[in-house]
């Protein structure tokens, strides 16, 4: 994964070892109680982030741009790139994936010479006493069901979760509003399928309406529609 929270990168280093473009891929328990073995595997970066400087350069030579995926597809992103402004650790990855291996980005790196395209995949075996399931899950895209209250068919309806990205501190873009409108919108409609606690209320100076569905009304006691 690149992603990592403020929170993570300023806990003790001696207590978090953060694997990066990782992945457990098995899990055994081996002997007595709190004894188990961890089986990783962590795809290559291709940079070696000890002698990255974040200067971005490789970012601003690749000729690649693809859907940041991070901004939830409101802006792009370049195949050589910094995740964003508060990853940790704060170093440039190569989306292999879409790099067309033009070397653009070898030829701008600084002194250091991070960028190495002969990094291989790594295998780590690790033993602990404790194990956190936490398994994520799968957002909703409104793209798989019939097309339902203009969502790609209209720029200015967007998700929940993009809406979060715009107003929060590592936001694509400075302004509160940035999508494509002349100015920041005095009404906004928003409709829950499910309970959903969101932030979209710390936009000043603008209109609100939430429309719940009966499996959600529980948790809207003014029920139904209503403005704020």
């Amino acid at each position: 994964m690149h992603y990592h929270t403020k929170g993570i990168r300023d806990c003790a280093p001696q207590n978090i070892t953060i694997f990066t473009e990782s992945e457990v891929t098995h899990v055994s328990k081996r002997g007595g109680q709190n004894n188990f073995t961890a089986e990783i595997t962590k795809k290559p970066r291709y940079v070696h982030v000890a002698d990255c400087t974040a200067c971005q350069l490789c970012e601003k030579a690749c000729p690649v741009n693809v859907t940041d995926e991070y901004q939830y597809g409101l802006i792009g992103r370049k195949a050589a790139f910094i995740p964003f402004s508060i990853a940790n650790p704060k170093a440039a990855v190569i989306d292999i994936e879409n790099c067309t291996l033009c070397g653009a980005c070898e030829r701008v790196c600084p002194p250091t010479h991070c960028i190495d395209f002969t990094m291989e995949t790594e295998l780590y075996e690790l033993k602990m006493k404790t194990v956190i399931l936490a398994t994520g899950f799968r957002l909703f895209d409104p793209l798989e069901i019939p097309p339902r209250y203009g969502y790609g068919q209209y720029k200015n309806v967007i998700t929940s979760m993009q809406m979060e990205r715009e107003i929060a501190p590592t936001r694509p873009t400075t302004p509160y509003c940035a999508l494509e409108m002349a100015r920041c919108p005095t009404r906004l409609p928003t409709c829950y399928a499910q309970a959903h606690a969101t932030t979209l209320w710390a936009i000043p100076s603008v209109h609100r309406y939430a429309a719940c569905t009966p499996l959600s009304r529980h948790n809207c006691s003014w029920g139904g529609i209503t403005n704020g």
